[in-house]
């Protein structure tokens, strides 16, 4: 099972900054949500449990830091963090995509 700290770690490589906008974030890793607006909505509504924050102001972009985005891999499924385009499509009912 990868722990938090080697997740992060791998983030930490992979990526030269301490946050990533969280369009970037739903592109890598929830590309079947197709825009920032339905992200933040699902965000808020509580069906995705992603933590974000908003940078220099309550109208600045909303980022995501890598230590959250690492939590939130880890709570979705702890032996893979893997992008979403390596894994497999899902649809509603849980059944992968053909």
């Amino acid at each position: 099972m990868t722990t938090l700290p080697a997740t992060l770690e791998q983030l930490r490589r992979r990526y030269d900054r301490p946050c990533l906008p969280l369009d970037e974030v739903r592109a890598e890793w929830l590309p079947h949500i197709n825009s920032e607006e339905h992200l933040l909505k699902q965000i808020r509504l509580g069906r995705i449990r992603l933590r974000y924050t908003r940078l220099h102001s309550r109208k600045g972009i909303p980022v995501v830091y890598l230590d959250d985005l690492a939590r939130w891999l880890l709570s979705r499924n702890p032996s893979n963090t893997q992008p979403a385009g390596h894994l497999p499509a899902f649809n509603s009912n849980g059944d992968t995509a053909p």
